[in-house]
């Protein structure tokens, strides 16, 4: 549901215009694709706050994506991506790492959940299965044919 007027941007390169709905500020480009440069494109009442370039998540050097909850996700052009570091992170403690869209990470599990259990993830295919152990450290329990 639509509340108030459109508000046209003072600077159209940052956005086209802005409008508030029930529970949300929505920045749009001028072809009415969630967008801003100098914020998140979406900021709802809850605290949530989503960045988007021309319709796209996407955030350079932060999370696209932050949830009051704790939840954060990076994208780069829409795709969950981040280079240094886990792609998605949660509330509980579960990480995954993800590199161009597909969960992938050479120097550890791609997926760590807070209940223990660990993924190894190459290009999107999943390499093995293991544990966390009594000092936190993952291990192999299962080789992935």
């Amino acid at each position: 549901m639509f509340i108030g007027k459109r508000r046209p941007s003072l600077n159209p390169e940052l956005y086209a215009f802005c409008e508030r709905v029930e529970d949300a500020l929505l920045y749009y480009d001028e072809r009415r694709r969630l967008h801003r440069t100098d914020g998140p494109a979406a900021e709802y009442l809850n605290g949530d706050r989503e960045w988007f370039i021309h319709g796209y998540k996407h955030r350079d050097g932060a999370p696209a994506v932050t949830w009051e909850s704790g939840y954060e996700a990076w994208y780069v052009r829409g795709v969950r991506h981040r280079a240094d570091g886990p792609a998605q992170t949660y509330p509980n403690g579960d990480r995954k790492w993800y590199v161009h869209g597909v969960l992938h990470r050479t120097d550890g599990p791609a997926v760590e959940n807070a209940n223990g259990l660990c993924e190894w993830w190459l290009n999107g295919h999943l390499q093995n299965v293991g544990h966390t152990n009594s000092t936190d450290v993952c291990v192999v329990r299962q080789e992935v044919q």
